[in-house]
């Protein structure tokens, strides 16, 4: 039990640390609207999340907890995937701190 415990608290570590890489992602995406996105990248992630959690442990209830855990593993897979077609905001940060630059001057 405290090696399950040791890990369930790893694994909340882990998936906690991608919400500030998300929530800057977003912030890029729309620079000039930084504060409406974090709120809005905060209560999506939350308000999923609890969605996610009852619906995976109804999942638990009825097919069985390894199952559940089987298929959350497998969901990282697709997901990574996904992420490599995301587009390079590198350009467009570099281009919109210039323009902040030259604005402050």
């Amino acid at each position: 039990p405290l090696l399950g415990a040791v890990f369930a608290v790893l694994c909340g570590f882990v998936s906690m640390s991608t919400w500030s890489v998300v929530t800057t992602y977003s912030q890029r995406l729309h620079p000039e609207r930084v504060g409406m996105i974090s709120g809005l990248m905060t209560g999506a992630t939350i308000g999923m999340n609890g969605v996610a959690s009852e619906v995976l442990g109804a999942l638990a209830d009825a097919a069985g907890l390894l199952r559940v855990l089987d298929l959350a593993v497998a969901v990282v897979v697709p997901a990574f995937l996904l992420s490599l077609a995301l587009p390079d905001l590198a350009p467009a940060a570099r281009s919109h701190e210039g323009r902040a630059e030259a604005a402050a001057i």
